[in-house]
């Protein structure tokens, strides 16, 4: 039996192969395994990858479409369980974090398909975290929810556009909806 798909390289593949086919990092791989995230199949004492299935999980293809995975900065904790009940309510999975420094953190060890963040935070400010974002993952949408959309930071945050703002206060239903349509590719950020 040929063990290549259209000479793309093996068709099964160990946790390092499936970490740099994802862009994750191989202990995510790992973690997305233990918790049933991530279609693998335990062969002896390692897991195994079908880069077919791997892929159609990757693009949400599959019948186990993931969750999206939403990344939400703010500083204040309110909004931030806001937006995650809000974003619950269409299927999203979100991490809240209340600095930039935490951001990162979380932008480099989990993969999302999108950030939502205020652009004034307590510690740090909402564009060193668009900066990341960037950096790891050049197509992760990126959606700025801030009462300052006059500001330097605005300005700042916008040399790394394509971006969606949205202004203070927003209400829950405009929030899924927009987010809604940054996955349906209708806002391609």
């Amino acid at each position: 039996m040929d063990s290549t798909a259209n000479h793309s390289g093996p068709l099964y593949l160990d946790v390092p192969a499936a970490a740099r086919l994802l862009g994750l990092h191989e202990e995510t791989v790992r973690r997305l395994v233990r918790e049933n995230r991530i279609p693998a199949t335990k062969v002896g004492r390692s897991w195994r990858f079908n880069r077919l299935r791997i892929e159609a999980w990757a693009e949400g293809r599959d019948g186990e479409r993931r969750p999206r995975r939403v990344l939400a900065v703010d500083d204040e904790p309110m909004i931030g369980e806001l937006v995650r009940a809000t974003l619950a309510e269409i299927g999203c999975h979100v991490d809240v974090a209340q600095t930039a420094e935490r951001a990162i953190v979380l932008l480099r060890s989990n993969p999302y398909d999108a950030a939502l963040l205020d652009l004034k935070l307590g510690q740090g400010s909402g564009v060193d975290v668009i900066r990341e974002a960037r950096r790891l993952s050049p197509e992760m949408a990126v959606v700025i929810v801030s009462g300052y959309p006059d500001s330097d930071l605005m300005q700042q945050a916008m040399a790394h556009a394509p971006l969606l703002v949205l202004a203070k206060p927003v209400d829950p239903a405009t929030l899924r909806g927009a987010v809604s349509g940054v996955f349906r590719g209708q806002s391609r950020l």
